[in-house]
């Protein structure tokens, strides 16, 4: 199966905001109630929330088939336990549907990711992970991501709905001054 990845574009932001709550919802939907799932996906994950996102960040899609199959979102670095400099950046998202998993889409997405200017001349590159989620955990750490803290993630009720893991991946001086 060839997949073709570019930068998204505007006619790309229904696809965007279907697969992202289509992709939440069956990996981390089950775990809140129906309220406070419809209240994130309306908040976080609905078109006007894309629209913003193409305004601030780079988001690179993958197409199988002429399908969106994946996306990676990253821009300047905001979560605050992250070693923060004026050049860190975030990985936002990196979201594939279930049955294009496992072969190798999320893996370009990231390389292209990593690859991009803006993440290769980043002193650290952050992102949060599902404390539950060891696929992607272990994911990350095979790209060189390591635990840095971790963030209550809480739904729209207030209620924590358990923990993100703050991972970072640290360029080499970022690295050295953070042993002393």
């Amino acid at each position: 199966m060839e997949v073709v990845i570019r930068e998204a574009a505007e006619g790309d932001l229904d696809a965007l905001s279907a697969l992202a709550s289509l992709t939440w919802s069956v990996a981390f939907g089950q775990t809140i109630s129906p309220e406070d799932r419809a209240a994130h996906l309306s908040r976080h994950l609905a078109r006007p929330r894309f629209e913003e996102a193409m305004r601030q960040d780079v988001i690179l899609v993958a197409l199988a088939a002429g399908e969106m199959v994946g996306f990676v979102q990253f821009g300047a670095a905001r979560i605050l336990q992250a070693p923060l400099s004026g050049d860190d950046q975030e990985i936002r998202r990196l979201y594939v549907l279930a049955d294009h998993q496992d072969n190798g889409i999320g893996r370009r997405l990231m390389g292209e990711a990593m690859a991009h200017p803006r993440l290769a001349r980043a002193g650290s590159v952050c992102l949060d992970v599902w404390e539950h989620n060891e696929g992607a955990r272990r994911f990350y750490a095979r790209l060189g991501f390591e635990v840095i803290g971790a963030q209550p993630f809480e739904v729209a009720s207030g209620e924590a709905a358990g923990l993100d893991l703050i991972m970072a991946r640290l360029s080499d001086a970022a690295s050295a001054s953070r042993r002393g």
